[in-house]
């Protein structure tokens, strides 16, 4: 999607939870190509997104050719560590409850582009995109905005 509209110009990536792993490669690899993102409730490289304890379960297992995938992109991520270009970026973070290490990372997401902010959406959880769209869209215009 991003390659067709690339026809018109830079764009703004929005993305959530994932999506910023796989949004920040995007933008660091084709600087030239974005204007702009706005990082939902997104993961951090330093949550390790494929941890856990214990032996793996039966689903995990028949994972396992999928999760080497993930395993490529978390570590291409972790390589992120600041965005050439500095596009315009807003990060949207849950109201309360989400604990120090996951603020600790929407502060390090922040902190890829010197041109950030962080909007708080009180009240919302992970799930800012359906609990709260009209702040998704309030970031998505500010972006445009900025960049346009």
């Amino acid at each position: 999607m991003v390659d067709h509209a690339a026809d018109r110009g830079p764009v703004v990536l929005v993305a959530h939870s994932f999506g910023g792993y796989l949004a920040r490669l995007h933008a660091d690899r084709h600087p030239d190509r974005v204007d702009g993102l706005v990082l939902v409730e997104a993961l951090d490289s330093s949550v390790g997104l494929l941890g856990g304890t214990g032996a793996p379960s039966l689903e995990e297992v028949a994972m396992a050719d999928e999760r080497l995938d993930l395993r490529d992109i978390e570590q291409a991520a972790r390589s992120v560590t600041a965005l050439e270009d500095d596009p315009h970026l807003v990060v949207l973070v849950r109201g309360e409850g989400a604990g120090r290490p996951w603020t600790a990372g929407q502060e390090r997401l922040a902190a890829l582009s010197g041109r950030s902010e962080t909007v708080v959406v009180p009240g919302a959880g992970h799930q800012i995109p359906s609990e709260a769209p009209e702040a998704v869209a309030a970031a998505v215009e500010d972006v445009l905005r900025l960049a346009g």
